[in-house]
């Protein structure tokens, strides 16, 4: 035991410590506490520029979203890439499937957006532009007036694109059909690069992951009572998941508020706080959840792949609040409505 120990700490070393470097500079709760004191963007980028933030602020006095969010998603993609200068091949897989599932989580945002007929300017709030699916992207769908088939006609993905429009020719535009198949794309891609883990690493990683899934899963399942859909056709879309039998039986409830009071009998107490709300807070707070969870992966013995894999989802969150911030208040909307959709503070 001592020698494979040796062996991880000499493997881990000096990745453990530069990740320690960055999460000192993570935002802290008394940071979030005095942004949102700040109610105009001049303040706000002030003190942002004494923060890790201070390469996505304008270099002159024009603010365009555009640039900030590329350089947001520059700041995340220049995290990881220092991250897997420090890993071999099999780990780096972990960290790359990580940030293809970020990307068609922004594919995921478009699709949805234009199904439900979302403006573009409201489309663009939502999206998180990682590359291929970005602001040209969206700019492209929506000036081009195209059916959802068209979009994913335009995917470069090949397996994904194949996937999307089999799951369209069977159900048609359904935004619960095609969001799930993403993903399902997305999180078998992580699942396969966790098999190529050993030891600690495997298991930590595959927890984090996990529930991630089990949360998506949950999600899909009160989406899905919603729109009344058919419980065992259902049942057949959600991801993969070895604890399904955990929260599939609520599958057949009638109402999302019975499914969550059942749910919170059993396995997720902290469901049962969200009876009565509407899904896009019931989401919200399934976010804040996970994160809440992640964060026990910052603290203790850190000498494994599970630290920087909490730390990057913890970092993704952080940007997009800051982004939530930023977006919010230039569209003048009071600091008391932006926080409720903040899912570090």
């Amino acid at each position: 035991m001592v020698k494979v120990l040796d062996a991880n700490t000499s493997r881990l070393g000096a990745l453990n410590a530069r990740v320690h470097a960055l999460k000192s500079r993570m935002l802290k709760p008394d940071d979030f506490k005095l942004i949102l004191k700040l109610s105009d963007l001049r303040s706000l980028l002030r003190f942002l520029g004494n923060t890790s933030y201070s390469s996505c602020l304008p270099v002159s006095e024009e603010f365009s979203t555009i640039e900030f969010d590329k350089k947001l998603v520059n700041l995340l993609i220049k995290e990881i890439n220092i991250i897997l200068n420090y890993l071999n091949k099999n780990d780096r897989t972990v960290f790359i499937a990580l940030l293809n599932k970020w990307k068609h989580d922004s594919l995921r945002t478009i699709i949805l957006s234009v199904i439900n007929k979302i403006p573009k300017d409201i489309a663009s709030i939502l999206l998180l532009p990682i590359y291929p699916y970005n602001t040209d992207f969206l700019n492209y769908v929506y000036a081009s007036s195209r059916s959802i088939e068209d979009v994913i006609h335009l995917i470069p993905e090949y397996r994904l694109r194949s996937n999307l429009l089999d799951t369209f020719n069977k159900y048609g535009p359904s935004s619960l059909f095609l969001e799930s198949t993403i993903l399902s794309y997305s999180y078998n891609q992580l699942f396969k690069a966790i098999n190529n883990l050993k030891g600690i690493d495997k298991t930590l990683v595959s927890s984090i992951i996990q529930l991630d899934v089990d949360l998506s899963n949950i999600l899909l399942i009160l989406r899905g009572i919603t729109l009344k859909i058919d419980p065992k056709l259902l049942e057949s879309i959600l991801i993969p998941s070895i604890r399904k039998h955990y929260y599939t039986p609520v599958i057949e409830m009638k109402s999302v508020d019975m499914a969550l009071k059942i749910l919170s009998e059993f396995h997720y107490s902290f469901l049962a706080d969200l009876i009565g709300t509407q899904m896009n807070q019931i989401e919200y707070f399934i976010k804040k959840y996970l994160i809440k969870h992640i964060y026990r992966y910052l603290y203790g013995d850190t000498m494994n792949l599970g630290f920087p894999v909490a730390y990057l989802y913890i970092k993704h969150f952080e940007i997009m609040d800051i982004r939530t911030i930023i977006l919010g208040v230039l569209a003048d909307i009071p600091i008391n409505e932006i926080i409720n959709y903040l899912i570090i503070q």
